[in-house]
């Protein structure tokens, strides 16, 4: 995610804030600010725009723009502080915001499933007279079916199953996972065969 300096550049511009997916325009990502708690400039971003260089009025009285590793990776200095974080990508910081929520917000919810149907696309939540409840099915996941073509479809994130025979090495599993170790490590550990 961070922004390689651009040839011929000895001070790169801080990246322009993102569009939140989530929350639209009105609450734009920008990632790139001091981020020791105790600061007094702690989550305040740092001036998109390039300033006059030198001393002079125009410039960010928060920030310098400096390097790390060797002068390889851009990066903020606070002048408060003295905190040096790298400067981030904040449209990839977005687009990861995006790709992680996609499955929790649109789970289900891009219409009737079936190709062809006047439905196909229109939401539940946009357009709840197109849909009939239905319902829920035996794990919790709400049903409906469409006016149009009669076709059923659930809504909402498949909630994750662990098979009968493992339930009870689940949490012995998720702790070492939680805790680095190695996938196939894990499960040999618990137990659990790995077959190929």
């Amino acid at each position: 995610m961070t922004q390689p300096m651009r040839s011929g550049s000895a001070h790169p511009r801080i990246p322009g804030a993102a569009a939140n997916p989530l929350h639209g325009a009105d609450a734009p990502i920008q990632v790139n600010h001091c981020r020791m708690p105790e600061c007094e400039h702690f989550g305040i971003p740092a001036r998109e725009r390039r300033g006059k260089p030198g001393p002079s009025a125009d410039r960010d009285l928060r920030y310098k723009i400096t390097g790390t590793h060797k002068g390889r990776v851009p990066s903020l200095r606070c002048n408060a502080c003295g905190e040096n974080p790298p400067l981030k990508s904040n449209l990839g910081v977005a687009e990861e915001i995006a790709r992680i929520a996609r499955p929790l917000c649109l789970a289900g919810d891009e219409g009737c499933p079936r190709e062809g149907c006047e439905n196909a696309g229109k939401g539940v939540s946009d357009r709840p007279e197109l849909y009939r409840p239905m319902g829920r099915n035996h794990s919790g996941r709400t049903k409906r079916r469409c006016r149009a073509c009669g076709r059923q479809f659930l809504i909402g994130p498949e909630s994750p199953r662990i098979h009968p025979p493992y339930r009870h090495l689940a949490s012995e599993v998720f702790s070492r996972v939680v805790n680095k170790s190695p996938m196939r490590r894990a499960m040999r550990g618990a137990g659990i065969e790995d077959k190929p």
